[in-house]
């Protein structure tokens, strides 16, 4: 039988890196159109060396994420995104993935509103109607403003779906917030203008006499402001 002795100089070190083992951070729930941010972190002393951060998303290369960091947009879709981290250390080959993290993009209120008249007169008011296209989820809650003055208020007390308004006096802007307060998503209605028309001041010129003989007839004419001009039918 043949053997081979044993030479101490040919002995070849081996070194045996341990992957480090990294966790995903962030939130799980967010709304549409907001940020998708998750953050790779690992507690393990990482080996020197530069590395290779590669996400996907339900098995997907998620294209332009090279960081230890996510940041994509919320797009609502019916379920769940599943994100997993890939990192690669370059120089030794050594590979860590994250076990899933499942993000929920939940859908923003979509609202839109009406006014039953755009323009009234001083101290007139209008009804306000809003169609809201979740309306059956739970948790929606409805909040009107009001903008005359070039920032927006709420109108206290202005929490259903229609809203009366009180005596306007001046020009008016309006819209509705409907916030979910299950998912935490907030929508802005589009905005209504109302014009508040100034009680109009009627000028009574051309008086064809200021003094007639019993019997006779005398004409007057009155002139329509200008701001009523057709805008409906003016009554004397």
């Amino acid at each position: 039988a043949c053997f081979s002795a044993y030479d101490a100089a040919t002995e070849v070190p081996v070194t045996v890196r341990s992957n480090a083992i990294y966790t995903i951070y962030g939130d799980a729930d967010v709304c549409e159109g907001a940020t998708i941010e998750l953050n790779g972190i690992t507690n393990d002393e990482v080996i020197a060396g530069t590395y290779t951060y590669t996400w996907y998303e339900s098995g997907v290369v998620v294209a332009g994420q090279t960081s230890a960091t996510l940041n994509v947009p919320a797009i609502y879709r019916n379920e769940p995104y599943r994100y997993k981290l890939v990192v690669t250390n370059n120089e030794f080959g050594c590979t860590s993935e994250t076990a899933e993290f499942a993000v929920t993009v939940a859908q923003k209120p979509v609202v839109s509103i009406a006014a039953d008249q755009d323009s009234v007169c001083e101290g007139g008011n209008v009804t306000l109607t809003s169609v809201l296209a979740n309306a059956n989820e739970a948790g929606i809650v409805y909040q009107w403003q009001s903008n005359a003055s070039g920032s927006w208020a709420d109108v206290e007390g202005a929490i259903a779906p229609v809203y009366v308004t009180s005596a306007l006096n001046a020009t008016t802007n309006f819209r509705l917030v409907v916030s979910n307060t299950q998912t935490g998503c907030v929508s802005n209605s589009n905005e209504v203008a109302v014009t508040v028309k100034s009680t109009p001041v009627i000028a009574i010129t051309n008086v064809t006499a200021t003094s007639v003989c019993n019997g006779g007839e005398v004409t007057l004419t009155a002139t329509q402001p200008a701001e009523y001009a057709g805008i409906g039918e003016i009554t004397y």
